[in-house]
């Protein structure tokens, strides 16, 4: 009726394999609910199958720039030539107009959108169609005027992130301050080069950021589109050249192209920390 000391002893230490295989059993049940419910979210409430959705939306709507900012791939390299067809851009707004997307659009690649006359019938548009998304100019500020800065803001410009890369506020820039309400002064935020975080770009600009981990994860591509004037998506800010095509919204609808493989793919492989099996990721320092 009692046990031999040995058995005893084995039988205290025979559960602990049965309950670390329980554990990682419960742990894989609850990782694969848990990515169930992001896509069944993500399918309610955008239509899209998939656990990411972006939540930031930038439009090339021209390819210029006034400056040649070291920090910058312009400063070495040049994009090419163009303005985004108006159609493009009402294409890609009826599209996610129709998911009530809120999230963020912005006007700009490596580009100043404010040598684009069409920016705000531009911004006006996307207001009208997709009132719950926020509607941000990034600007070097040369450009903005009181006039314009007011016009923009009359068409729904949520927010100007001014980048004053010449470490003080310009003249123009202080004088739309001094004329601002407390509302429209909401509405502008000032960056000097000093207080700003660079990276390479994708290599581009050596020298710039820290080093990372090769085998860092990037999430930008989680949340993140680029269309470019042409019609091209990208699937990272960083991919000056264009190396990385998901799609062309001219062939296909915009949230289409986020849920192809391909775009799945390269999403899930970047989470993962998969730079290097990208010639656009491996030498990026950004995450």
């Amino acid at each position: 009726m009692y046990k031999d000391r040995h058995k005893a002893l084995s039988d205290l230490t025979a559960d602990k394999p049965n309950k670390i295989k329980l554990f990682f059993k419960n742990f894989l049940i609850a990782l694969k609910v848990y990515f169930l419910y992001r896509h069944l979210k993500n399918y309610i409430r955008y239509r899209v199958w998939d656990e990411y959705m972006f939540n930031w939306l930038s439009f090339e709507i021209n390819s210029m720039c006034n400056r040649k900012c070291e920090h910058c791939p312009n400063f070495r390299h040049s994009r090419p030539y163009g303005f985004m067809p108006e159609e493009i851009f009402k294409k890609c707004i009826d599209e996610i107009s129709k998911i009530n997307y809120n999230g963020f659009i912005f006007y700009n690649f490596y580009s100043e959108p404010l040598l684009d006359k069409r920016l705000a019938s531009f911004v006006m548009y996307a207001k009208q169609k997709c009132p719950c998304a926020k509607n941000v100019i990034f600007t070097n500020g040369d450009f903005l005027t009181r006039p314009l800065f007011k016009k923009l803001i009359t068409a729904g410009v949520d927010l100007f992130i001014i980048s004053q890369y010449d470490n003080y506020i310009t003249k123009n820039i202080t004088e739309i301050l001094q004329k601002s309400t407390e509302q429209e002064k909401n509405k502008i935020c000032i960056e000097l080069k000093k207080d700003l975080r660079f990276h390479n770009r994708g290599g581009l600009c050596p020298g710039y950021g820290v080093e990372i981990n090769k085998h860092s994860k990037c999430l930008r591509p989680t949340f993140e589109l680029i269309i470019t004037f042409n019609g091209n998506v990208l699937p990272c800010c960083n991919d000056y050249f264009e190396k990385y095509i998901l799609g062309n919204v001219r062939e296909m609808n915009l949230l289409k192209i986020w849920v192809l493989p391909k775009s799945k793919k390269f999403r899930r492989d970047l989470a993962a920390g998969y730079r290097q099996k990208y010639e656009l990721c491996k030498n990026c320092n950004a995450w």
